[in-house]
């Protein structure tokens, strides 16, 4: 009954160290003035969204061999549903963390992003909470559905809207469609990871990314906000 063989691969780790080594290339040692704003931002973004997907992909595609075996056993009455949910959750979620953390933890200091502990350690944790959520709508997807092509399509659907509407794509949605960000686990965990990263005023250099920067020599980081459209994390 548990997948924590599958969670857990060399074939995982390797992907996640390689896409870590490749992210922190992609954007590496961004400079902390005003052009690199739009980037710190596009990095952030892009892991939220890469983990919230794997997670929720995962942890619906793991469930789906479990079912058969779950459905006999419970049948059999070998044990309360409860009890198998406590017991995989218990197992498996420091797994299904761990990838995550590594990949942080080697991207976000390549990337060359907030170097205060507190930020760094405020980022894992918020992209855990986010990973740990898409983990959890997979596995009420993978319950939800018995047919694995209604999953995958539920699945990537829901996460393509939730990305959509998470803030870095489109900031003035309109008003009969706005409603709908607050329920994207994306848009808050974006939204705090913005405010982890910028914690001070950014230097402005001409690049003409901020227009407060035609009057001023730095931004606050208030504005750097809402140059990111946070709201309500």
């Amino acid at each position: 009954m548990n997948s924590k063989a599958e969670l857990f691969t060399f074939l995982n780790a390797f992907q996640t160290t390689a896409l870590a080594v490749a992210c922190g290339l992609a954007w590496f040692q961004m400079g902390r003035t005003e052009k690199s704003i739009a980037d710190r931002g596009g990095f952030i973004f892009f892991y939220m969204v890469y983990w919230f997907f794997n997670s929720m992909f995962t942890g619906m595609m793991t469930f789906f061999p479990e079912r058969s075996v779950l459905t006999k056993e419970r049948a059999a009455g070998s044990y309360h549903l409860s009890a198998y949910f406590i017991t995989k959750n218990i197992s498996e979620t420091p797994i299904v963390l761990a990838l995550p953390a590594v990949f942080l933890a080697i991207s976000y200091p390549m990337a060359g992003l907030n170097p205060k502990p507190g930020a760094f350690f405020s980022m894992v944790g918020t992209q855990l909470l986010a990973t740990t959520c898409g983990e959890s709508i997979g596995l009420l997807i993978g319950t939800a559905t018995n047919d694995m092509k209604v999953g995958v399509t539920t699945a990537t659907l829901t996460g393509l809207c939730f990305m959509l509407v998470g803030g870095y794509f489109v900031q003035n949605l309109v008003d009969f469609v706005k409603w709908f960000r607050y329920l994207s686990p994306v848009k808050y965990s974006y939204d705090a990871c913005i405010q982890f990263e910028f914690t001070e005023s950014v230097e402005c250099d001409g690049s003409g990314v901020m227009s407060q920067c035609e009057t001023q020599d730095r931004v606050s980081r208030e504005q750097v906000h809402d140059y990111f459209g946070i709201d309500g994390s």
